[in-house]
């Protein structure tokens, strides 16, 4: 059986969840804002492997302002060896502390391969994946976002239009925007893919203080080509993180550090997505 890399990506993500929280923990009467993105998914079982592969991964933040803060990562690999397994992950944080400022986080990572396939030969993968959006503010003035995009897409490229035709895709996007209530979740595919589990959970909603939005999936593609055939499956992923304040902040309470310690607990015990043998 494999797994999601649950145990690196809960680590890096408690770490990330108590270390902003042990720092709010100490002004807890004071304005905060706070906004994660988190997003991965996996690629295995490929019914064979790949002749060329790629991956990349980039990431940046910005602040403005004394008690801004914004962490971005991520990660993109594909193995070879000891068999084909693609996966990778974006991670952005952003928040504001007890002052006007803006913190604002972003990454992207995305996969490449190219299969060639024989006449009559069918072509299949297993993937998996999760998704975590949390956003709060404690008083007027403040905001917070969170959005994460995901698709892949498989291309014959013995088509003539540049990277070729696409054949199947898969799509997530979820966002949360915090007070205003502008939240989003949507998640598509073509007939080749069918979906074994879908989890979707979510706290939104207008004028609310403190929103979340997780999304586990598993999946499975499937195509039988009936002729020779180079398929490219390209995968790509984006994240953004941003907390804002705007005026100076008020006595308020410690409504983000409670939500900083809930998604902490969460992380830790929410099993990441898995596929079986």
């Amino acid at each position: 059986m494999m797994y999601f890399r649950s145990q690196r990506l809960n680590k890096i993500f408690t770490a990330l969840s108590f270390s902003v929280a042990s720092c709010l923990l100490g002004v807890s009467a004071q304005a905060a804002t706070f906004a994660e993105s988190f997003g991965g998914l996996t690629f295995s079982n490929f019914s064979q492997a790949p002749l060329v592969t790629d991956s990349t991964a980039l990431s940046s933040s910005f602040t403005e302002g004394q008690g801004a803060t914004a962490i971005a990562d991520a990660n993109a690999l594909f193995d070879l060896f000891p068999s084909a397994q693609a996966s990778n992950f974006v991670a952005n944080t952003a928040f504001t502390l007890n002052a006007p400022g803006e913190a604002f986080a972003e990454s992207q990572a995305s996969i490449f391969g190219s299969f060639n396939i024989a006449a009559g030969s069918l072509f299949a993968f297993d993937f998996a994946g999760s998704v975590d959006l949390l956003t709060a503010v404690d008083q007027a003035g403040e905001s917070a976002a969170a959005a994460f995009e995901t698709q892949y897409s498989l291309f014959d490229t013995n088509s003539q239009s540049g990277l070729g035709a696409e054949l199947d895709f898969f799509r997530l996007f979820g966002q949360l925007n915090t007070p205003d209530g502008r939240d989003d979740f949507d998640i598509a595919n073509s007939d080749a893919i069918v979906l074994s589990t879908l989890d979707v959970n979510d706290i939104t909603g207008l004028a609310l203080a403190a929103e979340a939005l997780s999304v586990g999936v598993i999946g499975r593609y499937e195509r039988l080509f009936q002729q020779d055939t180079t398929v490219v499956l390209a995968e790509f992923k984006l994240g953004v993180a941003q907390g804002k304040q705007v005026k100076v902040p008020e006595s308020s309470s410690p409504l983000v550090v409670l939500v900083m310690l809930g998604s902490a607990v969460l992380l830790m015990k929410r099993p990441m997505a898995k596929l079986a043998e």
